[in-house]
């Protein structure tokens, strides 16, 4: 949970990333979009993590901006918008807050409380990321998305490859009882190098970063 004693948001770099997506399908790759991964500190009295994820895919522009507690990475804000809908949602501990307005339709009130305290779903990785990530590893993280509410996901470290002098960590996130997820980090800085998820039988969607 947020604040546990093994989260250290120091292990979080920040910076702009740019990734590659593509969706491989019966082990044919065909590539659809790119994702731009900004990470930055606002700092002050209350310091925060401020994260912007802009995708471009042959569907439209989606946009995910998020504003998080820099020490104990809970939620504060989070807006999203995409051809679909936009969200906008506050957290006050366990409390969330905001509106989903379908793109063709009225706007939903959300106003809910949280049984326990969560990261918010967007920002998953930054939760795993700050995890001390030694091979045999395993973790709950709670998250909160406005869809499924609060979800576990059960993360482990499944193997450390060495690569000159660091290594590369494989780390698998069970996101649902059928939807696991494949992600790879640089153990020395946490950055992201690539995620895999299956989004249906055949099918993953393959994030990659840019060399």
């Amino acid at each position: 949970m947020p604040g546990s004693p093994n989260i250290e948001s120091t292990r979080i770099r920040y910076g702009t990333l740019e990734y590659v997506l593509s969706i491989v399908r019966d082990g044919e790759e065909q590539i659809i979009g790119t994702l731009v991964d900004e990470i930055l500190p606002i700092r002050g009295d209350d310091p925060v993590i401020k994260r912007v994820q802009t995708t471009k895919r042959t569907g439209g522009l989606f946009v995910d901006s998020t504003v998080t507690d820099a020490q104990t990475l809970a939620p504060r804000w989070h807006y999203g918008v995409d051809t679909r809908r936009t969200v906008l949602l506050e957290f006050d501990g366990v409390r969330v807050y905001g509106r989903l307005t379908p793109g063709n339709g009225a706007a939903r009130t959300i106003e809910t409380t949280v049984a326990e305290p969560f990261f918010d779903a967007s920002n998953w990785d930054l939760a795993v990321r700050a995890l001390p990530l030694e091979e045999g590893e395993s973790a709950i993280v709670q998250v909160y998305d406005v869809d499924r509410q609060l979800q576990r996901y059960n993360v482990r470290v499944a193997d450390r490859e060495l690569r000159g002098t660091g290594a590369i960590v494989h780390v698998v996130v069970q996101l649902g009882r059928d939807n696991e997820a494949h992600v790879w980090f640089d153990d020395s800085t946490r950055t992201l190098l690539r995620v895999e998820t299956p989004i249906e039988p055949g099918v993953l969607l393959r994030q990659v970063l840019k060399p």
